[in-house]
């Protein structure tokens, strides 16, 4: 699908205004990033945030993709027209934003900030890994934390959350149909099929993303940064994930990364990504 906007032209060198650079500083914004599907991150969010004594509150982003199931427009993110992105995008309103696929924009809007700074609380939200980049260079002291899931277990979770664990992320990647008998299926099947395949195209990008997380991580130098932790997420465990990324998050450099194995810097994040590339891969079927 193609848009009648050039959304990489339009990202190229983007700036966003004065009032969205104090806006962002002024608010404190916390930010939880990861790209691997299954890290926990939007249950690392709601941990963080049900925390005894915790003031923070979740800021949905701005985008302009259509709502999926399960989503709540205006709690999970907010929903805007492509052509009132775009001219937000040219007033500088976005603090940070992506071309999503080339189609959508995606980011974190000036007008969602203005809103916690004026509720009080100290705002948290997700943001993809060079949005985070973008938000230090404006920002050197934001505070970042990447769950990443438990290995071991990784592709196990993900396929038991996305109702795979019968058939298997492989099997289901190669085009397996999660339909047991298309010849007694009801006459609307075909409408599962469609979003059977929606969803193996979404995943596969998925694991084609974290294949990419070393030399994104790489590239950008986050492995060595001191306002970013990378914390392993013990599933089962998020309490104690949550309660480590609130000490980083209100300490910062004083708490070492290295608190215990579920903590990484340096070459420890690059020796784990590596290992989440070759699994991520080895779920992508080859091409025939």
């Amino acid at each position: 699908m193609k848009t009648k906007y050039d959304l990489d032209a339009l990202r190229e060198g983007y700036e966003p205004s004065a009032s969205a650079k104090r806006s962002l500083k002024k608010s404190g914004l916390t930010v939880v990033g990861n790209e691997i599907a299954g890290s926990g991150k939007d249950a690392l969010i709601r941990a963080i945030m049900s925390l005894k004594g915790s003031n923070f509150g979740f800021i949905p982003s701005r985008k302009t993709r259509g709502k999926r199931d399960g989503e709540v427009l205006g709690v999970d993110f907010v929903q805007i027209s492509l052509d009132q992105a775009v001219k937000d995008v040219q007033k500088g309103r976005y603090i940070e934003w992506e071309p999503f696929r080339g189609t959508d924009i995606n980011g974190t809007h000036l007008t969602e900030l203005n809103k916690a700074i004026k509720s009080g609380f100290r705002p948290i939200k997700d943001v993809e890994t060079r949005g985070q980049a973008v938000l230090r260079t404006l920002n050197p002291d934001l505070r970042c934390v990447y769950p990443l899931p438990d290995l071991e277990h990784w592709i196990r979770m993900l396929e038991i959350r996305e109702g795979l664990e019968n058939i298997g992320m492989r099997d289901f990647l190669a085009g397996h149909t999660l339909s047991t008998d298309l010849s007694e299926a009801p006459k609307d099947s075909h409408l599962t099929l469609v979003e059977e395949a929606k969803k193996r195209e979404d995943l596969k990008k998925r694991m084609e993303v974290a294949s990419l997380q070393w030399e994104t991580v790489w590239n950008l130098g986050l492995h060595e940064e001191p306002n970013t932790l990378f914390i392993v997420n013990k599933f089962g465990d998020i309490s104690n994930t949550a309660a480590l990324s609130r000490l980083f998050i209100d300490e910062g450099p004083r708490i070492p990364h290295i608190t215990s194995y579920k903590c990484m810097r340096g070459e420890q994040v690059l020796d784990y990504l590596g290992q989440a590339a070759d699994i991520a891969l080895s779920v992508i079927p080859a091409a025939a």
